[in-house]
């Protein structure tokens, strides 16, 4: 595809952009109009409920680390009468707007043909799929990742101030959107060091770029020192998208080999992340970066502006994985595939390289037959992706249902400013209730007891989609409780999952 098929990409490339991102926006529509009234998981939930606090005033949960940010994006649809379906819609947009992004990274630092393989990847990636059918931050945030990464190499490397002004704003705002993209911070200082030692602490733009991440995030700053006396209360608590399972060890006190199986765990998962199809032109693309390995030294002295930008690819991918990795390694948190969305962008360059690599490879011979190579790989892994993500959607479509109804009733048949107690992860609750749901666990009868005193709720919640709710206090308490309205998983009624009792008591 180089060389002779230069010419022909020059003049239709635009066109190849185009249907790609036309078929993900088809896609990624499919799915909205399919399941657009799935309901929120509690973390949709928690931050879904900070913009709606925000724009209407009801009752949110969510921690003072939690990234609030959200709310100048999604609480004005709110405030003009919006909800969920708009939402729901905006994330396609941020989702076809991360895939486009990424092909201009392929373009930016390779050719249009790079590109545009690196889009069909992210097109087609399953978990980005997923999660764009949900209300993920994530998604969001990989847009605000991928247009600081692609801006500070062309603002800092290639000396284009004002690029490195956008990066600065996308990384000083965009924390507070979504905190993962902090983990852009350690890349480009790793990035710096080992590029130019510490002589870029003597670069005017840097401290430009510090400048402008500051100014970004002053306003968020101010706003976090007002209501919770802490430019940033995330410091000093426990990251709680990922908690630490109960057997975990902390530290380095795990025989090593489990240590380092969690540090590389992405790395092993691999093949279901990507797919085989991509998975391997992505083998094959790792190929290309031999010569970084190989020509380091020019690297480290500066003297290769060609090596740098093939590091700059390669270290993209790889601290982020490592980064996650040591997380879960380290502090024992959960391994969460979405984690290691920022990666995936650099990942389907290489895709697109290992593509390259082999087409080159292969048309020596025949280019015909190089031409077809690639075009079964390429559509093995986009089918492949796309089909996983129709089933993982799918089969995730129904789960914590009955939390929405159950939140729609109790908002039915209660007054504003009502309290509801409710033995479950509170937080689909209250969003969808619009009332203050206070959580409580089946474990704490006392503090059960103490609450149905102190905030003489009409209304108590059973639900047992959380493992701390059971049914032994019903029973020991069947004479202060009336079953109002009750959820099953069967047509039967034989498993209940939420009810939904008046206090009598």
């Amino acid at each position: 595809m180089e060389g002779e098929s230069k010419g022909h990409f020059d003049v239709y490339g635009k066109y190849y952009l185009l249907g790609i991102l036309i078929l993900a926006f088809a896609v990624r529509l499919f799915f909205f109009l399919k399941y657009q009234n799935q309901a929120l998981w509690w973390d949709e939930a928690d931050y879904l409920s900070i913009a709606k606090s925000w724009a209407l005033g009801t009752p949110n949960q969510a921690p003072p680390w939690r990234a609030w940010g959200i709310a100048v994006l999604y609480g004005p649809i709110y405030w003009l009468g919006g909800g969920e379906s708009i939402i729901r819609f905006i994330e396609i947009l941020f989702s076809v707007g991360g895939i486009y992004l990424t092909y201009l990274v392929g373009k930016e630092f390779y050719s249009k043909q790079v590109g545009l393989i690196a889009a069909l990847v992210m097109s087609s990636y399953w978990l980005h799929i997923f999660w764009t059918a949900r209300i993920s931050m994530g998604v969001i945030g990989l847009v605000f990742w991928i247009g600081a990464a692609l801006c500070f190499y062309k603002g800092y490397v290639q000396k284009k101030t004002k690029y490195l002004i956008v990066s600065g704003v996308l990384i000083g705002s965009g924390i507070f959107i979504y905190e993962a993209v902090g983990f852009i911070i350690p890349f480009i200082a790793l990035f710096l060091l080992t590029t130019e030692k510490l002589k870029f602490l003597k670069n005017k733009k840097f401290w430009i770029f510090i400048a402008i991440i500051l100014i970004a995030a002053t306003p968020f700053f101010i706003r976090n020192y007002v209501v919770y006396d802490s430019i940033y209360p995330r410091i000093g608590h426990q990251i709680e998208d990922v908690t630490p399972t109960d057997d975990f060890v902390p530290d380095w006190q795990r025989p090593i080999g489990e240590v380092m199986s969690d540090l590389f765990i992405f790395f092993t998962q691999m093949p279901s992340l990507l797919k085989w199809g991509f998975l391997i032109l992505a083998i094959i693309g790792l190929s290309y970066f031999f010569k970084v390995a190989l020509g380091f030294d020019l690297i480290w002295k500066d003297k290769s502006s060609k090596l740098k930008k093939d590091y700059f690819i390669i270290l993209w991918a790889l601290t982020q994985l490592l980064i996650v990795g040591t997380l879960i390694a380290t502090q024992g948190y959960m391994y969460e595939p979405r984690l290691g969305f920022p990666a995936f962008p650099a990942i389907s360059v290489i895709v697109g390289l290992g593509a390259m690599v082999l087409y080159n490879s292969v048309k020596k011979y025949n280019k015909e037959t190089g031409i077809v190579v690639i075009a079964i790989l390429l559509i093995w892994g986009a089918g492949a992706g796309v089909a996983y993500a129709n089933d993982s959607i799918e089969q995730k479509s129904q789960s914590f249902y009955y939390e929405r109804e159950a939140g729609e009733w109790l908002k039915e048949n209660t007054e504003y400013g009502d309290v509801v107690l409710a033995c479950s992860q509170s937080v689909p609750l209250l969003y969808y209730s619009e009332r203050d749901a206070i959580g409580f666990s089946y474990q704490n009868i006392s503090s059960f007891d103490e609450a149905r005193e102190i905030y003489d709720a009409e209304y108590i919640v059973f639900d047992f989609y959380s493992y701390a709710c059971n049914s032994d206090y019903i029973v020991e308490n069947e004479d202060s409780l009336e079953l109002v309205q009750a959820y099953f998983l069967d047509a039967e009624q034989t498993q209940p999952i939420i009810l939904i009792f008046r206090d009598k008591a």
